[in-house]
């Protein structure tokens, strides 16, 4: 953990809770050094957000907050927020790979909404809920309920390409190439060319 002072430090994932802070704090310690939670790139702080060092495994507290440095992994507990910087790698739900878009909100939790950056690598829970930037590769596990940006690619369950339109929803099967009018609910096999 980085601390104000610049100084990387080590400590325990199950002492992290210790150091938990709400997010009506957090957002209160962000407006007193000036910088606003949408915006702000601050360094880690005992009971504040946590800059992970590069390559570090973080575990976020539920309803922790944690700003990752870029390319450093996170884990988050389910219900835990994530805010990663640009190009780092989030670990969100159990087994779950997401690259955030700079600035993006990640709720790690069954169900929960992920925007990816272009070209981010999503893997969702069971019944997950991902939104998908353009073009961004998308991988949902079998049944998993994917909502896609235009033009985006998502691989929903093994070898299952999908491609749809802007707010449609696709489930598809193992294999099955969907293409979803906009605002369709799919289901697996059905083929729009």
């Amino acid at each position: 953990m980085q601390m104000v002072d610049g100084k990387f430090y080590k400590v325990p994932i199950d002492r992290l809770g210790e150091f938990e802070m709400s997010s009506e704090e957090v957002e209160s310690e962000l407006a007193r050094r000036g910088m606003s939670g949408g915006t702000g790139s601050p360094v880690g702080m005992p009971g504040a957000m946590v800059r992970a060092a590069p390559g570090a495994m973080v575990r976020a507290v539920p309803s922790g907050m944690v700003r990752a440095a870029p390319g450093a992994m996170v884990r988050a507990v389910p219900s835990g927020m994530v805010r990663a910087a640009p190009g780092a790698m989030v670990r969100a739900v159990p087994s779950g790979m997401v690259r955030a878009a700079p600035g993006a909100m990640v709720r790690a939790v069954p169900s929960g909404m992920v925007r990816a950056a272009p070209g981010a690598m999503v893997r969702a829970a069971p019944s997950g809920m991902v939104r998908a930037a353009p073009g961004a590769m998308v991988r949902a596990v079998p049944s998993g309920m994917v909502r896609a940006a235009p033009g985006a690619m998502v691989r929903a369950a093994p070898s299952g390409m999908v491609r749809a339109a802007p707010g449609a929803m696709v489930r598809a099967a193992p294999s099955g190439m969907v293409r979803a009018a906009p605002g369709a609910v799919m289901g697996h096999w059905v083929i729009y060319r």
